[in-house]
């Protein structure tokens, strides 16, 4: 529609229908030619997570403290691995000095750390974490688990322990004992191969008696029959 038909289309509307001059926009407010200059940012040194899920890698950054810590940085310090034995933590000292020499601002694990490493002198500050009624009530029944677990295994070393040395005692006594008997054994056999050996006399060569004779039995009498006289 051309400006012409649209001139002649709106004079030809009633009054009502015509925008009221009340319900027009304000205008908008003038730009200033020098707008002010925005103040100095706080910067902070903090930790941005890096790394895969459930296996976390620390940087250490510094950037203004009201931005997000993915967001872009102003210096990558170092990085932090709390996953390896021991822990990694890897620094630039000289520039950790010097942003907080231009009054950077430090969390605590951060400071914590740098006290750990010998790179700023201080008094730890404590961390407090944010946990639930449930997870912390979780968190003392499992260190109670873990202390009565120590001294389980405490008390098991100890038996252990006693065991062992009783073990060793009776072996000892053992030995000792199987020494003696040797020692006796080699006492006797010495002895025996030190006493002088005794021949025996030769004894004279008996003369082997006669058998005696066997004895003939006597002769009974033969009695003759007394013959009847006759007169």
């Amino acid at each position: 529609m051309t400006r012409r038909k649209r001139r002649v289309l709106t004079q030809s509307w009633p009054s009502f229908i015509l925008p009221s001059r009340q319900y027009r926009s304000p205008p908008h407010p003038p730009v200033p030619p020098n707008p002010p200059h925005p103040p100095l940012l706080m910067l902070s040194i903090r930790l941005s997570r890096v790394g895969k899920s459930r296996a976390p890698i620390y940087r250490v950054v510094v950037m203004p403290k009201h931005r997000d810590p993915w967001a872009n940085t102003t210096e990558i310090l170092g990085h932090y691995n709390p996953r390896t034995q021991p822990r990694e933590f890897v620094v630039k000292a000289d520039r950790v000095k010097y942003w907080i020499g231009q009054g950077a601002e430090v969390s605590d694990t951060l400071w914590n750390l740098f006290i750990d490493e010998k790179i700023i002198e201080g008094e730890k500050k404590r961390s407090v974490s944010h946990i639930s009624g449930a997870h912390k009530v979780r968190l003392e029944l499992k260190a109670v688990e873990a202390v009565k677990a120590v001294e389980d295994a405490k008390v098991k070393k100890e038996a252990a322990t006693e065991k062992a040395k009783a073990d060793a005692q009776a072996a000892k006594e053992a030995a000792e004992a199987d020494k003696e008997a040797a020692k006796a054994e080699a006492e006797a056999a010495k002895a025996t191969a030190e006493a002088p050996v005794e021949t025996p006399a030769e004894a004279p060569a008996e003369i082997p008696a006669e058998a005696p004779q066997a004895e003939t039995p006597a002769e009974a009498p033969t009695e003759t029959p007394e013959q009847p006289v006759t007169g």
